[in-house]
Formats: C-alpha cells, structure tokens, sequence
C-alpha cells in the first residue's frame, strides 16, 4: 500500500485518475508545472520526509498568490493540486513535485471563471530557489553562510518546467481525437504512478535484472529532451530492491495534496450552492468511479480473466464451494454475494 507494487499501484492510479477528471478538475486548461531541485539539496529531502510536506505547501501558497495577484477578480482564487515525487528514471534518489494548476481562477460565490496571468518564468525559478533555500534554513539543514553561497551558484533559480495539457477541447493523433479529459487522465496517472512497472523491466537471469529507461539528450535547439530510442541498465536484484526502498513514503501520510479551488472546503461551499466542476457528472460519487478487477487486469494486460479457456464464453459467479464451516459463515455474513446472475 505504498504505490510500490505495479499491480496495486496500477489500480490505484486508474482509479485516482478517473476520478480526478469525473469529480474534481474544473472544465478548462490546466498548467502541468514540474518544479526541481538540484543535486546539492536532494539529499536533505530524501533523509527528511516531512520537508516535502513543508515544501509542497509552500509552493502551493507561491503559486496561489502569483495568480491571484494576476486575476482582476478579487474573489477567484486558482485550484492546485500538488504530488511529490523522491525517483527519476533510474530509480535514482530525484525529489521533485507535480502540480496541476487551473489557467482560470474560480469564483466562490458563482463557481464562474476569471482570467489570470501567470508570472515570467524569471520570478518563478528565483521565488523558488529562495523558498526551498529558506525552508531548509529553517529546518536547520544548511547555515546562513550555505544559503548565501547556493544564492550565489544558482542566480538563475531552480529548475520549473511549465506546459498547458488539454488546452484545446481536444487534441488529434492522426485521424484520432482525444477529448481534454482524457488527456488531464493521462496527466493525472503520470502524477501518482509507480516508481517500477513491469515493463520496465527488460530480464532477468542469473541475479542481474536488466532496467529500462528513457535517457537524456541534447536537441538540435541544445534543448535537453527524452532519448527516442530506451536506455538499458543491468544491476543486481539486492540493488534494485536497495534503490526501491528509498522511496517507500512516510506511513499516514498524504500522496496528494489539494489547494485553494481544489480543497475539500471551497468545493463542498460549492456544492452546497448546487455548483460542481462537470454538471454531466452530478451525483456519480467516487465509488462509481472505481472499477472491477476483471475490467482492469483486461485494460493493462489485454487479457479477459472471464474469459472461459474451454469455450471462450463469458463465464459469471454461480456459487462458492468451500468447507463447511466457511461457507456457513460467508452465508451469514455475505449471503448476497452466494448468487449471482441468472
């Protein structure tokens, strides 16, 4: 239950993502922002769990207020939705954060959107830099001596990288359309996905499990980019597993976190007003979302477990043969589940 296992955490993702679409994103754009933090500072957050929590608040509060000071509206306010992260794509030690950010602040007494303005990447890659330096000199990881000097190396701030998924109602692949919704999904299972797939693992023989992974190249603009063709990376299964363990997260603890328009608080004011984000899904709960162990071993594996191997007819539930005393106890408990179909 720690988003480590690819099968559980591939249920889970669907599931989130489903119902972040259905029941959460407001019908508009939305930023996809990804904010880093260099290799000098990475460890401090690897060591301490409870500084991405800080961090991940405090860079929710820098965005909320950047668009809110950008929106003519005195009210709206943005929805933000952030998800750390501890791994890259070596399972290496990588903290960073996703956020999905509305391109529209919300009206709380109307649910109507305003326009708003998002700052220069300048002011966001500083303001970061001095919020995440400020944070660990708080939290007493590095000295006012350190913090001048990071100041000093990195004058152009830390890394945030800012796209706008689903800005079109729309988007064509070929002769395909994808609707906006399910690219914010595919946006959505990108956030919470698992450390390690199936896929990625290319073999394995003899202790050594062979990894792949997508690397890193220079673009003929000398922009970094994703390498076309996969990386491999042969290491022992004991390493491996070294590497899993470090992004295990803190037991009790929240995955994602939801802000200004997307908190628990501004959307329940909302519905209580008879507003919701997607008035085609009024009334469909969080559990309606959620789908079948069959439905979804046969969307990630392309293999139908109702499927009769005999006949190829689909098979349903008759009844559950087991020893007496369980299934006295499973009729008095579950008697519904005993039946059913015809």
């Amino acid at each position: 239950k720690h988003w480590l296992c690819p099968s559980c955490s591939a249920k889970r993702t669907l599931d989130w993502a489903a119902w972040l679409v259905t029941e959460v994103l407001y019908d508009q754009p939305h930023y996809h922002i990804v904010a880093t933090l260099p290799t000098v500072v990475r460890d401090y957050f690897i060591r301490d769990r409870k500084l991405f929590g800080w961090l991940a608040r405090t860079l929710a509060e820098m965005l909320k207020w950047y668009l809110t000071e950008g929106c003519r509206h005195p009210r709206a306010i943005p929805g933000i939705i952030t998800v750390p992260q501890t791994f890259g794509e070596k399972l290496n030690a990588n903290p960073h954060f996703h956020v999905l950010a509305t391109t529209m602040n919300v009206d709380p007494e109307t649910g109507g959107y305003h326009e708003t303005r998002f700052p220069s990447f300048w002011q966001l890659r500083c303001n970061w830099r001095n919020k995440v330096l400020a944070l660990l000199e708080r939290a007493k990881k590095i000295t006012r001596k350190q913090h001048l000097e990071l100041l000093a190396q990195y004058p152009k701030g830390f890394n945030v990288n800012v796209s706008i998924p689903g800005s079109a109602p729309e988007r064509q692949y070929g002769t395909d359309h994808e609707p906006r919704a399910a690219v914010l999904a595919s946006v959505g299972k990108y956030l919470v996905r698992t450390p390690l797939t199936e896929s990625r693992i290319a073999g394995y023989a003899g202790g050594k499990v062979t990894l792949r992974y997508r690397g890193y190249e220079f673009g003929e603009l000398g922009l970094l980019q994703k390498k076309s063709d996969p990386d491999y990376e042969e290491l022992d299964a004991l390493e491996l597993l070294a590497r899993l363990s470090v992004h295990v997260p803190l037991p009790r603890k929240h995955h994602c976190h939801y802000h200004g328009a997307y908190s628990t608080r501004f959307r329940g004011k909302l519905r209580k007003l008879g507003i919701t984000p997607r008035p085609e899904a009024e009334g469909k709960l969080r559990q309606e979302c959620r789908q079948a162990w069959a439905r979804l071993i046969k969307h990630l594996y392309q293999d139908d477990p109702l499927k009769c191997p005999e006949c190829g007819e689909q098979m349903k539930l008759i009844r559950l043969v087991g020893p007496g005393s369980a299934k006295t106890q499973f009729e008095r408990l579950r008697p519904e589940l005993l039946y059913y179909g015809d």
